[in-house]
């Protein structure tokens, strides 16, 4: 294999080409360049590097005449979207060229030098000399030089194009005709060879390839453990990873918009596979029990979040989970359970409770190392493998001799946990709301007297669970710091939001001239012994 070059201009023309292209083979991991909030900073850096003629890493592709799954590259991308898979009757053309290393750059090259990412693009701004994004529907700014609008440009109209953006500019600066050269150059000039490739020749198999990929991807560059073994898992099944995407996509459905990844539900598997979370690559497990299991794995996350977290819980998101892999136990129990033909999440009415139970504990204890989870794990395993109920006993004692954690709750820990706390004791009110053109629609903690009350009284503690309601954003805007007494007379609807209040009576109805209004730490003392004997009734556990 020797090493060849491309230029910029050449290299976005030959993606999803007509004849000889560049395409995405199906093993590759989804694009992803760091945290949607960072990414653009890592996108302007090839662009940055090739105007300074700063290399900017080696290319792998494979000119492969075999039948192999494979993608176009995306034109106008967006966040989490996944290309389609070419139809079959095309895997065997002989003139395609598979990207199997260098995903990211090519993607991105060729959305910014043709389309757009997230609904921007990439122009260069001529005054500060640094590439940046800006909105793609905005009006164009005339005086700076739009990356996609270059690419079309010929060199019959070189002149007259950088003239037009010069006029432009009220202070041309003294580096303008040279930036513009320079751009002109690396990005519309064909001769401007700057990326360097190998080409792995047609005789390779895809076995050999995917192994090359492998080498290259487990000796010192970023692609991880997961991406690996997904990469494996996808010589079997070639769609695997657009299956994970599918199947976190329902359990968001029936879960209430529980966003579960596709990394997650790969770790789970991997949990049930190989009894560890830690995924090797020197020891994967055989990739066929990946394939095999999808569907039962598929309904076990789905009972899981719906009929589980959700209706149990009213859980919807992972905002208020203390510990997600604490709940892998609950996931790895359910998926037996369905291997052994019990379609149902529990055995019975004190199964469900043992789940329950430990479902608190673990969230409130943080039993989420990796020697609790395993072993947790595993003893749910064989308890269904016996016929047996959830095993909450077995895993206290486990806890408490191997694990280092304590298996009871403090009303400390209420405290400390709030949102999860809130949570538990309010399992049939949904933290989310609908949108508001205002806004504050997420939710958001209100504190029923007010931590900025006016006048306040000697030894005023506010901020803790006993006095805490989650509501609407938009309701707590509006409350602010008034006293609750005034706000729920002027604000009668609202009541209904709020619950656990000592001066309600056993009929729903609310009574205005409670003396509780006028002493706030009597209200939250008396709100407290109301929430604390709730969360023992509800859960069965005693608080210390």
């Amino acid at each position: 294999m020797a090493v060849q070059h491309i230029s910029i201009k050449k290299l976005t023309e030959r993606i999803n080409a007509a004849n000889n292209p560049w395409l995405l083979p199906a093993i590759q991991r989804l694009y992803a360049w760091g945290e949607r909030s960072q990414s653009e900073k890592y996108m302007i850096r090839p662009f940055d590097s090739l105007m300074k003629d700063y290399p900017v890493g080696m290319l792998l592709i494979w000119n492969c005449d075999k039948p192999v799954p494979y993608r176009d590259f995306c034109t106008d991308y967006e966040d989490d979207k996944i290309p389609n898979i070419v139809d079959s009757s095309q895997w065997a053309r002989p003139d395609k060229f598979l990207v199997y290393d260098g995903q990211q750059r090519v993607q991105t090259i060729f959305s910014l030098m043709r389309y757009s990412v997230n609904g921007r693009v990439l122009v260069y701004n001529f005054i500060k000399r640094v590439f940046e994004f800006v909105d793609k529907g905005l009006t164009k700014i005339e005086s700076v030089l739009y990356l996609a609008e270059l690419f079309t440009k010929d060199k019959q109209v070189k002149s007259v194009y950088r003239d037009s953006i010069k006029t432009a500019l009220s202070n041309s600066p003294d580096t303008f005709e040279q930036d513009f050269d320079d751009l002109w150059f690396v990005f519309n000039d064909e001769k401007a060879e700057k990326i360097p490739y190998f080409e792995m020749s047609s005789s390779f198999t895809e076995t050999q390839v995917a192994d090359v990929f492998h080498r290259i991807n487990t000796t010192g560059l970023s692609l991880s453990a997961t991406d690996i073994l997904m990469s494996k898992i996808k010589v079997e099944m070639y769609d695997y990873e657009e299956r994970l995407e599918e199947i976190s996509v329902e359990i968001e459905q029936v879960a209430g918009s529980y966003k579960f990844t596709r990394n997650n539900i790969l770790q789970v598997a991997h949990l049930i596979n190989a009894d560890t979370t830690k995924i090797n690559v020197d020891n994967f497990p055989p990739v066929t029990t990946f394939t095999s299991q999808l569907s039962t794995l598929k309904q076990a996350l789905k009972l899981f979040f719906n009929a589980f977290l959700y209706e149990e819980f009213g859980i919807n998101t992972k905002q208020v989970i203390v510990s997600e892999m604490a709940m892998y136990p609950l996931i790895v129990y359910i998926y037996e359970r369905l291997v052994q033909g019990k379609k149902s999440i529990a055995e019975n009415t004190d199964d469900l409770k043992a789940m329950k139970k430990y479902f608190i504990l673990s969230q409130y204890n943080g039993w989420s190392t990796q020697t609790i989870i395993v072993n947790c794990s595993k003893l749910a395993k064989n308890a269904v493998k016996q016929g047996k109920v959830f095993p909450l006993q077995d895993i206290e004692t486990f806890v408490l001799d191997k694990g280092n954690r304590v298996t009871t709750i403090t009303e400390s820990l209420l405290n400390y946990k709030n949102w999860f706390t809130l949570k538990v004791l309010m399992p049939n009110q949904v933290f989310t709301f609908a949108p508001s053109v205002f806004g504050r629609f997420a939710p958001e903690i209100d504190h029923i007297f007010p931590k900025k009350l006016s006048s306040p009284p000697i030894d005023y503690f506010p901020d803790v669970v006993w006095n805490m309601q989650p509501v609407q954003g938009l309701k707590n805007l509006y409350k602010t710091n008034q006293h609750p007494l005034d706000y729920f007379n002027e604000n009668t609807p609202n009541r209904k939001n709020y619950h656990y209040m000592p001066i309600v009576d056993k009929s729903g109805k609310w009574d205005m001239t409670h003396t509780l209004w006028n002493k706030p730490m009597e209200f939250i003392a008396e709100r407290k012994k109301i929430m604390k004997k709730q969360f023992e009734n509800l859960y069965d556990l005693k608080l210390k």
